[in-house]
């Protein structure tokens, strides 16, 4: 437990550089039935921000799994999409600083080895956008696409996204991802065209290619490993689909056309073969 500790202070100063500032901005609001939840959370480090962008059956599970094992919050990475396709207008000739926001956060499962020593045993992928101007002037389907390093970590096929719509009313929901293979996933964001908004919410499980595979701190000596999340926005005002999903070598792309705006971030996991 003291090499965990010791990692969650190393991981603090990261996330502190890592996630933005106005993030607490942009958050959907917390009702108060989620205190008891959220209150055991806090004290495992899961800052408010984060558990501010989860739903209520999120914090749920995240909550049961506190009680059966250590779990540890592995930091948020946020990105921006200015909408430079914007057709719509503003009254007052305003033009928002960003259009959507785009976050990834690893939650990892921590075990023990033989000795005691501390293990990865799955990381739990968690994706969150949100259309901070509300909705885009173009609401058709979106694509989302995550990789990874197939040699450090594989897909546990399990995999859950939600678009919902007026902030947490659930629209569509998805159990299996479109595209899928071990270095890669990619799904469809729906959006709702009379909704406003509009925010999506993503969890997947991966597990250690190799095992036993330990925690590190950017301090100590460790291998790196990057997560990355790319969402490309159909802004073609036509009637056709202007995004798709392939899959690659290693991974899963996502093509699209001249009408289409694009934001993505990477994610660095520090981690290590020896105690």
């Amino acid at each position: 437990m003291k090499k965990l500790l010791s990692l969650l202070v190393s991981l603090t100063i990261i996330c502190s550089l890592s996630t933005a500032s106005c993030a607490s901005d942009i958050a959907p609001v917390m009702s108060d039935s989620r205190g008891t939840v959220l209150e055991p959370l806090k004290d495992k480090g899961f800052p408010e921000d984060f558990l501010a962008r989860r739903t209520d059956l999120q914090l749920e599970v995240l909550y049961n799994r506190c009680k059966d094992k250590d779990i540890l919050y592995g930091g948020s990475k946020i990105c921006y999409m200015e909408n430079e396709h914007r057709i719509n207008l503003d009254p007052l000739g305003t033009i928002p600083s960003y259009d959507m926001v785009l976050e990834i956060s690893p939650i990892y499962d921590i075990d023990n080895d033989r000795y005691g020593n501390n293990t990865y045993e799955a990381c739990n992928v968690y994706v969150w956008y949100e259309w901070t101007s509300g909705h885009p002037a173009v609401k058709k389907t979106d694509a989302i696409a995550v990789n990874w390093d197939p040699s450090v970590w594989t897909y546990a096929n399990e995999f859950q996204h939600v678009d919902y719509s007026n902030e947490w009313t659930e629209y569509f929901r998805q159990d299996r991802a479109s595209n899928a293979n071990q270095g890669g996933l990619g799904y469809y964001a729906y959006l709702n065209v009379y909704g406003s908004k509009l925010i999506g919410s993503t969890v997947f499980k991966l597990r250690p290619a190799s095992s036993p595979m330990y925690p590190a701190g950017s301090i100590d000596p460790h291998k790196t490993s990057q997560i990355s999340v790319n969402y490309v926005h159909d802004a073609n005002p036509l009637l056709v689909q202007g995004v798709s999903l392939s899959n690659s070598t290693f991974g899963v792309s996502i093509d699209f056309g001249l009408f289409a705006d694009e934001a993505s971030d990477t994610f660095t996991t520090f981690y290590k073969f020896n105690p």
